[in-house]
Order: C-alpha cells, then structure tokens, then sequence
C-alpha cells in the first residue's frame, strides 16, 4: 500500500472591483486580481500595507490632491515586487449593447430583459473573471 501525500493547498487574494455601473458611463469595467496569500501576507511588504491603509488602492473619492498622488505613487512602487505573483483579469463590456441583444433574442418575452442582463452582467461576468484566476491552483500547486 502506497502512502497517502498531502496535496498542498494555495491560498488566493482575490480583490474585484467595477466601474461604470450605469449603462451610460461610457467606460464598463469589471476586474480582478489574485496573488497567493502567504506571498501578498509576507513580512517583507508590511511597509506597503502600512501604505495602503494611509492612501486606500480603491481611489473612489480621489480628486487630485498632491499628497495623495505621493502616496499612490508609493504604493505602486511597493507593490512592484509582488507583480510576479499576481495574475489579473478584466472584462469590458456595455450593458446598452447587452440590452439590445436581449431585446432582440427575447423580444417574446421583453418583460424579462432587464433580469437577464443584469444577471448576466452581475453574475456571469464576475464569475468569469474570478474563474479565469482559479483555473490552474489545482492539484499541481
């Protein structure tokens, strides 16, 4: 009888964020980015989370305050090193387009359109993006 190994098992940060959340924002974004926990958790960058907490990389109320633009721009050189580890993925999409290829495929039943757009939009795509940075943590890690 052959032993029983430990498959080890990797961690993954995932971080997903949006924008343009109304159909007439002109730039639809969704995206997300992985790195393995114990690297992104690793002493040598508590520096650049002490930075983070100071100057946030989720920028929804940046206005172009100088010092502010110091601290992003910190932040990103901290991060550098834990580019290698990161994988990223993003999809643009237009929820106009998506509306009217609703229209049109369900123009039977119109009532529903707004449902499926927006559980494609809110489901599909997110599900995508988050499995496309999955893929590949499996047994061989």
């Amino acid at each position: 009888m052959q032993p029983i190994h430990e498959q080890a098992t990797t961690n993954l940060l995932i971080c997903f964020d949006e924008s343009g959340k109304n159909s007439s924002d002109p730039i639809q974004l969704m995206g997300a980015l992985s790195i393995p926990l114990n690297i992104y958790m690793h002493p040598n960058f508590n520096t650049f989370h002490a930075l983070n907490q100071e100057f946030s990389f989720h920028w929804t109320k940046y206005g172009g305050d100088s010092k502010i633009a110091k601290g992003i721009e910190q932040l990103f050189e901290q991060a550098l090193p834990l580019a290698e580890y990161m994988n990223f993925n993003m999809i643009r999409y237009a929820s106009s387009v998506l509306n009217s290829q609703a229209q049109n495929v369900f123009k039977d039943i119109y009532k529903p359109k707004k449902t499926i757009v927006d559980k494609t939009i809110y489901t599909k795509l997110p599900e995508r993006i988050c499995y496309g940075l999955v893929r590949g943590y499996g047994v061989h890690n």
